[in-house]
């Protein structure tokens, strides 16, 4: 029996619903629909406890051209705790990224969904993929919109929104609230440092594209 077409249609129909508002986040189940070489974008647990640690990767189809995968993730809009980091590759296809491992400038863990850190609010968690390919060219995914042009100005917040696969973590306490492991610094320093590698790197890469 021959497979019917609508597969073939449903795909570029969604994909259209998908970047039809561009000034929104992407769920991760969007990724394949953004690049095709992608099967899927996840995180685990789906919900962290405030405080707790999680794991998230890129997984892509066999045959794919991408050799090398940095992260980044951010309270998007609010602040980004370190530059683009290398992921860890697992196999021919996934790569995959500890955030025991991902730490602040100082070396410190990041209390995700520490309450203190964000005056309560709910953080917003968003991840950006930096891909290397075998021709050697670098694409960003999601590659959102230019935060310096005409189309984003006063709506930085929205706009940040569209270079991340984001979620949302409520905000709660944190165990030893003030200080994490290791002597780690406050929710202070901590935001410090976050908006000072979000002025870095993110604006440096994003500057003039669209």
């Amino acid at each position: 029996m021959k497979p019917t077409a609508t597969p073939r249609v449903l795909l570029p129909l969604a994909a259209l619903l998908v970047l039809a508002n561009p000034v929104a986040a992407y769920e991760e189940s969007d990724a394949p629909l953004l690049d095709p070489q992608v099967v899927r974008v996840w995180h685990s647990p789906d919900q962290p406890e405030p405080g707790a640690q999680w794991t998230g990767g890129i997984e892509f189809v066999p045959g794919h051209n991408v050799t090398e995968v940095r992260f980044q993730v951010c309270n998007v809009g609010e602040f980004c705790v370190a530059p683009p980091t290398l992921a860890q590759r697992l196999g021919d296809n996934e790569w995959t990224y500890d955030t025991n491992d991902y730490r602040d400038p100082l070396g410190n863990p990041v209390p995700w969904g520490d309450e203190d850190a964000t005056d309560g609010a709910d953080w917003r968690v968003g991840t950006q993929f930096f891909l290397t390919h075998a021709d050697g060219n670098h694409t960003e995914l999601p590659h959102g919109l230019d935060l310096t042009s005409e189309e984003c100005e006063g709506r930085y917040r929205e706009c940040s929104e569209t270079h991340y696969f984001a979620w949302d973590l409520p905000a709660g306490p944190v165990a030893s609230a003030g200080e994490t492991d290791r002597g780690a610094p406050g929710p202070a320093p901590l935001l410090v440092l976050g908006l000072l590698l979000l002025a870095a790197y993110p604006l440096r890469n994003r500057q003039g594209r669209s």
